[in-house]
């Protein structure tokens, strides 16, 4: 078998598990949108790969309708590379206006139209024959050149919104995170490095200039380890695809080394706002109270969130809502509840989602369990009556 049959197989394959992990991403994508745009990339990478590998002049009489279409979409790619990006670290919304991206691919689509839209026996006989219009050659090379302008545009755009994260959380950086950015940059360099071989290949055949190797066998080649590489990644560290972090808005503002001091009357302020809705709302009695609902409660992002209770605090979101939680069943067993009512309703009036969680966070904070206190308030109260 020859070499070339090698890598076409090898292609194949590729495009194969391209096609496997744009199905798993959309399946497991849940409410991550930058999986979705991921899962779409994937689904294009495949299409993109299997037609190169199984693309020759007897192929496309016989299937005259994917002639060009890979051509079209990879217009497409480094729009949603940016949109992934910005998805992944930005609290980023889908709009109808992000279809100005794609205005080049559906530009392209309708300048082949007149071509594309004929039957299938009349593009088979102009395809056989080598009597192709004059005007697809031409179409081609200029939109292969807007591909070159886009890499140049959007690795900028999706560099730049990385940078921005990592300065905005450089001083609260954790493993994970790192991990994250590590990811994001090696896969806009990795897109880099196939656009730097497409567009070096697409110059050399515009100028008809002959090299010993063809470059766009680079191109698939790399864009087939990609695909195995993001398999690889959703495989060793799953929560680099599949726990999303973000960038709030108030990221892009973060303060200079010289403004330390309204940082931190700041943090203190903003601090104040999240337990007073916590306290005095008593928001800590709904069972399903989100950092989403917390959010939208105190007009503070997430993200911002998270950080002063961990920064100020030491603690997450979840165990500061338990001590809350914990707190209020003491009180409850203080005031007498337990004598009218169960433990497992007054875990729920506590905040609680379950008794069996109830009965957990309740011996991991008092190192007892509920039953278990309620015997050492009577214990301490029959003490007190001796007395």
């Amino acid at each position: 078998m020859e070499i070339d049959s090698y890598f076409k197989i090898f292609l194949l394959i590729g495009s194969t598990l391209s096609l496997l992990m744009a199905i798993f991403l959309w399946i497991n994508s849940s409410k991550i949108f930058a999986n979705k745009v991921l899962g779409i990339m994937n689904l294009f990478w495949s299409f993109i790969v299997f037609i190169f590998a199984v693309q020759s002049h007897e192929f496309y009489v016989s299937y005259p309708h994917l002639f060009k279409l890979a051509s079209v979409i990879p217009l497409s790619l480094f729009p949603l590379l940016y949109i992934y990006i910005k998805s992944y670290l930005t609290d980023y919304k889908w709009n109808y206006r992000e279809f100005v991206h794609f205005i080049p691919m559906l530009l392209y689509f309708i300048a082949i139209s007149p071509f594309y839209f004929q039957s299938a026996e009349v593009k088979s006989e102009l395809i056989s024959t080598d009597t192709l219009p004059h005007f697809l050659s031409s179409i081609a090379s200029f939109f292969d050149v807007i591909i070159i302008f886009q890499g140049v545009i959007y690795t900028t755009l999706s560099m730049k919104i990385i940078q921005k994260y990592f300065d905005a959380t450089a001083r609260s950086i954790s493993k994970h995170k790192r991990y994250v950015l590590n990811w994001l940059i090696f896969f806009v360099m990795s897109y880099v490095l196939l656009w730097a071989f497409g567009a070096v290949g697409a110059i050399l055949e515009m100028l008809k200039i002959n090299v010993p190797f063809d470059l766009f066998n680079f191109f698939y080649l790399g864009l087939t380890i990609l695909t195995i590489s993001i398999g690889v990644f959703a495989l060793r560290r799953p929560y680099i695809l599949f726990r999303q972090i973000q960038m709030d808005s108030d990221d892009f503002k973060y303060p200079s080394k010289g403004s330390e001091l309204s940082v931190h009357e700041n943090s203190e302020e903003e601090l104040k706002s999240v337990l007073n809705y916590l306290e005095k709302d008593k928001a800590y009695l709904k069972n399903d109270l989100s950092l989403q609902d917390l959010s939208e409660a105190t007009g503070i992002p997430k993200h911002r969130i998270s950080q002063l209770l961990n920064n100020e605090l030491g603690k997450n979101f979840y165990e500061v809502l338990n001590e809350y939680r914990t707190n209020e069943a003491i009180r409850l067993f203080n005031d007498g509840k337990h004598l009218n009512f169960t433990l497992t309703y007054i875990a729920e009036m506590a905040g609680f989602n379950s008794r069996a969680t109830f009965n957990r966070i309740f011996k991991k904070i008092t190192n007892r369990t509920p039953s278990e206190y309620i015997q050492d308030l009577y214990s301490d109260k029959n003490i007190i009556d001796e007395e």
